[in-house]
């Protein structure tokens, strides 16, 4: 285990207020699968903004999620731009899951900020899209909830894929 591996475990096992900086693919990585982990264990429901629901980077999350959505965890997911769901792993198992919900618009990606948020106070809030920086928690109720704000404000402007 590395050190950035450790100081996040070590941050999600004890749940106190503390800002983890990150700036890579692979700590992004780490730090959803950690919040995913999170979700499943606690039952709080997870909320994501991005760009585009990259295939590739969110492909590593699809076991992840499914075990989440199994267990009863609500994921919704905001997309700010359209995808076609039949190529994206991820993007298959929401749409299909009783406990999933995919929402996609036509915004420019940079309009929106790309987070996850699990319950009221566990987060990954980028930043910086184009260098991956990013800064997370998990116990900061206060840009948690702000978080789950924008989540909501956003949701208005998207629909579900069958709404067409």
């Amino acid at each position: 285990m590395d050190e950035f591996d450790k100081v996040v475990k070590d941050a999600r096992k004890v749940k106190k207020y503390r800002i983890i900086h990150n700036a890579s693919k692979s700590h992004a990585l780490t730090l959803f699968k950690n919040l995913l982990e999170e979700a499943k264990e606690t039952h709080e429901d997870i909320k994501i903004v991005t760009g585009s629901l990259d295939a590739e980077f969110y492909g590593q999350l699809t076991d992840n999620l499914r075990k989440c959505l199994d267990a009863g965890v609500k994921c919704e997911v905001i997309v700010a731009k359209e995808i076609d769901i039949a190529s994206n792993e991820f993007a298959k198992l929401l749409d299909s899951h009783e406990h999933g919900n995919i929402y996609m618009g036509s915004m420019e990606p940079v309009q929106a900020p790309h987070f996850i948020v699990v319950g009221n106070n566990k987060y990954r809030f980028e930043v910086d899209d184009e260098t991956s920086k990013a800064i997370a928690n998990f116990n900061d109720d206060a840009v948690g909830g702000t978080l789950i704000g924008v989540f909501s404000t956003l949701c208005d402007s998207y629909k579900k894929p069958s709404q067409g």
